[in-house]
């Protein structure tokens, strides 16, 4: 990810007929998997969406972050999809050397 860039969800595929069965989605940003404590994204996201651009926010370099999309059905059941997790740094990282081959 690049500075100013935005995070993007996605969860295409996530979700088992999800066009025909998924009413909305809600989602969050976590210091753990499932959880809700950094960020709500305000918006109710419609059923027909596979994807959400977020930016405009400040995250904290090391720390590890997850993304959860909970999927909301027309019945009103949900059930959550959960990333494994991404950490922000802001250290370029450092030339070396490849061996490639024999």
């Amino acid at each position: 990810m690049r500075i100013g860039r935005p995070i993007t969800y996605t969860w295409k595929n996530k979700f088992l007929n999800a066009e025909a069965t998924i009413e909305k989605y809600r989602l969050y940003l976590s210091s753990f998997p499932g959880g809700y404590d950094i960020l709500t994204i305000p918006e109710v996201i419609p059923g027909t969406a596979t994807g959400y651009n977020m930016s405009r926010i400040n995250l904290i370099p090391g720390v590890r972050y997850y993304s959860n999309v909970i999927a909301y059905n027309y019945a009103g059941a949900h059930t959550t999809s959960t990333s494994d997790g991404f950490i922000v740094d802001h250290v370029d990282p450092s030339s070396g050397i490849v061996y490639d081959g024999l």
